[in-house]
């Protein structure tokens, strides 16, 4: 384990404000998990050499990204261009978790990085639940796991390159009326009909304007959305497997259980046990495999 330095003005390439509990490189991403060390008063602002995604797993974090909001269901991603001048911090260091990704010291990674957004933005749900999948790469040292950890930190270059100016443009006010009726009916998905109706919109150009600004269909930001929930109640709750299971909007538990290894490369159990979960709470009905 490795103490990151005090507050300063300036953190090289991998240094937060943490302890770093695990650590991997894949490929040109140098991948680390903290937990929060620093007391919020002591924060300073502070510059980051180069670009960065920290993506907030557990606990209450304040950031100035374009786009976050102090009450962001978690797990929430955050890209930090290079250079970026901030005081995000976390409110209290108890329960607190991130994972960091840097593209640290490599020359074709920092290349792209310079036609990535240019200012510290949110990433759309999709992203966060792709990120959250190096938790269990971080795990695995197989050359299969670097590979696999490699190309997520691709995929969310990807998704650093679009212009949030751009996104947020796309991104009508009826486009967050869709995402919160599909988050807030998460337990019996809406028709896509039923959804264009109530906003007097045509099918067809609801799906296809959704996708332009969150990146990805109806169907599958329910899904991204429902399998953080159950991440999120694995890893906080005391509710058994089946009962998340139910609670996130899944047919039964074979249902979720195969949706979410997909998703995190892990079993729920596994995972529950891995985030330091209440891993050890027995379930009536059969474990989740």
């Amino acid at each position: 384990m490795q103490v990151s330095q005090s507050p300063r003005s300036n953190l090289a390439s991998g240094q937060f404000l943490g302890l770093r509990v695990e650590a991997a490189r894949f490929g040109g991403f140098a991948v680390g998990v903290h937990i929060p060390t620093v007391p919020p008063a002591e924060v300073a602002t502070h510059d980051h050499a180069d670009a960065h995604f920290v993506l907030v797993l557990a606990g209450h974090y304040r950031s100035t990204a374009r786009g976050w909001q102090d009450d962001a269901a978690l797990p929430a991603l955050i890209y930090n261009p290079p250079g970026t001048t901030h005081r995000d911090r976390f409110e209290r260091c108890a329960g607190g978790r991130f994972l960091t990704i840097s593209f640290a010291a490599d020359e074709a990674l920092i290349e792209t990085s310079r036609s990535c957004a240019r200012e510290p933005n949110l990433a759309p749900p999709h992203g966060a639940a792709l990120a959250r999948r190096l938790t269990h790469h971080l795990a695995d040292g197989s050359d299969s796991a670097r590979l696999a950890g490699e190309s997520v930190c691709l995929e969310l270059i990807e998704l650093a390159t679009r212009s949030p100016s751009r996104r947020a443009g796309r991104e009508k006010a009826w486009i967050r009326a869709v995402c919160d009726r599909l988050r807030d009916e998460r337990e019996r998905a809406p028709t896509m009909a039923e959804v264009a109706r109530s906003l007097d919109l045509h099918p067809v150009y609801l799906a296809r304007e959704f996708r332009r600004a969150i990146g990805c269909s109806p169907g599958d930001y329910l899904r991204h959305y429902r399998l953080e929930r159950a991440a999120a109640l694995l890893a906080h709750s005391r509710q058994s497997l089946a009962e998340i299971a139910l609670q996130c909007g899944f047919a039964d538990q074979s249902h979720c259980a195969r949706q979410f290894k997909a998703a995190f490369g892990a079993s729920p159990s596994a995972y529950r046990r891995r985030l330091g979960g209440v891993a050890r709470v027995q379930d009536a009905a059969p474990r989740l495999r």
